[in-house]
């Protein structure tokens, strides 16, 4: 199915682009706007393997022009975004923040950027909105994908060793498979989603096309195939509740539709809605789009302190201003006039900008991110007082953390924090307050929800396929791991020995359903009283917007008029479960951001509570202790 220019083909890149950049908006028609990526795997597959199958049969294929053509078509665009990237980070983000960006650009730079992401936050993570490069990791992949496939295909054309070729695509074949399989078993795992490996298939769909025979279909049968792939596409962007589940699936079902559109080759009546000038004029510049649009809704973000869906008025027009000056002053010149003298004049500059570039972000990254950029003063003492609040805090925690059985006999009221390092938070509050400590035994347990089934899981379509054929559990808590740590839990002699049992965790949006079965597990193993805190978290991190703010903006207030929504709905469902449970329920939520005061609690008597948004420093630890004990939520009449 090889083919010379296809206008729908830029069409659906239209499309994709249109789906990325409204799901980074927030829309929430388009949740499932993060397929787009998919679908340029897809595209890229196709188009590559084409370009150079063609060049291979015509005897004019050679890696020297392929990549000199893939470097004139990726790297100008990609240093204009970097260098101004870097540029505006300067101004407005934070040490820490412009620190991480430095290591970030250096990973886009070389392609690397998807294995850096690897070890960061998830692409759906609350942080991202701090990592105006976190984008690049698809960037990352592809290249990756240029790197390998040229040779293979290459080998695959020219050796004249029937078997060995046989071999080779079925080599590439299987591995494809073994992709989808993967990305299916490993769900939604960092790595599942960031890494080339579990890519593979999509671009494999890609290369399919161009192998397969041209069926010279009736147009009839042509129309009914882009409908079918342009409603599989539809599904997975606007009528799916995606919230990062199920991630593969979806990727997978709208990467086939993609396939089954550009099979369909541009259908005379369908087809108009990917080769009208409008979303083909959109497919041209989506490479520079993609690329701008992700730093520019980032920085507008931070800068204003605002989510980006409140600004999107304005970071729509940033980003197509800047993508269509991209395009036909970067992209188009070094793209198509690579004998111009403009072109040989920037090819000299280029290799500089890049060096230049990266030594600069090198440096940022290592030298903790240019605090010099911020009045140095209030920067150390913000620093010095949020590390000496650190080892205060370990050091409290280290003191009341009881290791020691005899103590736990000895006869005060035990008390058991389970959770992450919001239980570490817990204990050092509660041990802050002299009577406490008087009254009560501590003691943390590191166990979280995560190994506990949601009920009102609904496994996808393939999902419940895989799990029919017993390839893929159904649960998380089908691992061995969760099974040993269940295991362990339910021995445990401080739970079987407590009088009163504090939950207390970081518990994400998709995690709440599991919060049930969490407790109920200990409830089975235990008669002592049990109390659930809910999720004390920020919208930002408080040391942060306290040092790039101005001293004249109370921070108490900027923090209030920020997007809580998403905390304020998990705590909504646990309170509800503790209803249901009939056990004492905690909302920090309403001490920390109380809406009589239109304040959230960050700065108190001058001192800084939070360490970042979701952890307290010592201060804070001190504040909430003493509240939550005069609240009498440790008492057995609450």
């Amino acid at each position: 199915m090889t083919s010379g220019y296809r206008v729908d083909v830029d069409g659906l890149r239209g499309v994709s682009i249109i789906c990325v950049v409204l799901y980074h908006l927030g829309l929430e028609s388009f949740g499932g706007g993060f397929v787009g990526v998919d679908i340029f795997f897809v595209i890229s597959g196709f188009v590559i393997t084409n370009l150079i199958y063609k060049q291979v049969k015509n005897n004019e294929f050679s890696f020297l022009n392929f990549y000199s053509r893939r470097v004139r078509r990726l790297l100008p665009a990609m240093l204009f975004t970097l260098s101004l990237t870097l540029c505006v980070s300067f101004f407005i983000l934070s040490p820490q923040h412009f620190e991480r960006m430095g290591g970030t650009l250096i990973a886009s730079l070389f392609a690397v950027s998807n294995f850096y992401f690897i070890g960061e936050v998830g692409y759906f993570d609350v942080g991202v909105t701090f990592k105006p490069l976190l984008h690049t990791w698809s960037l990352g992949v592809e290249e990756q994908f240029y790197l390998i496939w040229p040779a293979v295909l290459l080998f695959i054309v020219r050796t004249k060793n029937t078997p060995l070729r046989i071999a080779v695509i079925s080599a590439a074949s299987i591995a494809s498979l073994i992709s989808l399989a993967a990305s299916w078993y490993f769900g939604d795992s960092k790595s599942a989603f960031f890494f080339t490996p579990f890519r593979i298939y999509e671009f494999y769909f890609g290369i399919l096309l161009v192998f397969l025979p041209d069926f010279h279909l009736k147009n009839i049968y042509r129309e009914v195939i882009f409908l079918i792939g342009a409603s599989l596409i539809v599904l997975t962007v606007m009528f799916v509740d995606l919230t990062a589940s199920h991630v593969s699936t979806y990727a997978f079902i709208s990467a086939l539709g993609a396939a089954a559109v550009i099979f369909s080759n541009n259908p005379n009546v369908t087809g108009i809605l990917l080769r009208n000038r409008a979303i083909v004029f959109v497919g041209k510049i989506s490479y520079s789009l993609y690329l701008i649009h992700w730093p520019v809704f980032v920085l507008i973000s931070y800068y204003y302190f605002t989510p980006v869906d409140q600004l999107s008025a304005p970071a729509i027009f940033i980003s197509l201003a800047l993508s269509i000056f991209m395009y036909f002053y970067i992209e188009r010149p070094f793209r198509y006039k690579a004998n111009s003298s403009a072109y040989n004049h920037f090819s000299k500059i280029m290799p500089a900008a890049a060096i230049a570039i990266s030594v600069l972000a090198a440096h940022a990254w290592q030298t903790d991110g240019w605090t010099w950029r911020f009045y140095d003063s209030k920067h150390n003492n913000i620093m010095d007082y949020v590390e000496n609040s650190r080892l205060q805090s370990n050091e409290n925690f280290e003191k009341h953390n009881v290791v020691d059985k005899n103590i736990w006999s000895n006869g005060k009221t035990n008390v058991l924090i389970i959770g992450d390092s919001h239980a570490d938070d817990m204990l050092n509050a509660l041990t802050s307050v002299d009577n406490n400590r008087a009254r009560f035994n501590f003691r943390k347990l590191f166990f979280t929800e995560d190994c506990f089934r949601d009920d009102n899981y609904k496994p996808s379509p393939v999902h419940k396929i895989l799990i029919a054929a017993s390839i893929r559990g159904n649960r998380i808590d089908d691992t061995q791991e969760c099974h040993e740590r269940r295991l362990a839990v339910a021995k445990d002699y401080y739970l079987l020995n407590s009088d009163i049992i504090v939950f207390a965790n970081n518990i994400p949006v998709l995690g709440v359903g599991r919060v049930p079965n969490y407790i109920k597990f200990i409830r089975e193993l235990s008669d002592a009283k049990i109390v659930l805190f809910g999720i004390n978290k920020l919208p930002y991190d408080p040391p942060t917007l306290l040092l790039v703010k101005p001293d004249n903006q109370n921070i108490n207030t900027v923090m209030f008029g920020m997007d809580r929504s998403e905390i304020i709905q998990v705590n909504a469902f646990l309170e509800s479960v503790a209803d249901k449970t009939a056990i004492p329920f905690f909302n920090d939520q309403l001490y920390t951001c109380p809406a009589k005061t239109g304040e959230c609690l960050i700065l108190h008597d001058g001192k800084l509570l939070f360490d970042d948004d979701n952890h307290w420093l010592i201060d804070g630890e001190r504040y909430f202790g003493k509240l939550i004990t005069n609240l009498g939520i440790l008492s057995d009449d609450s």
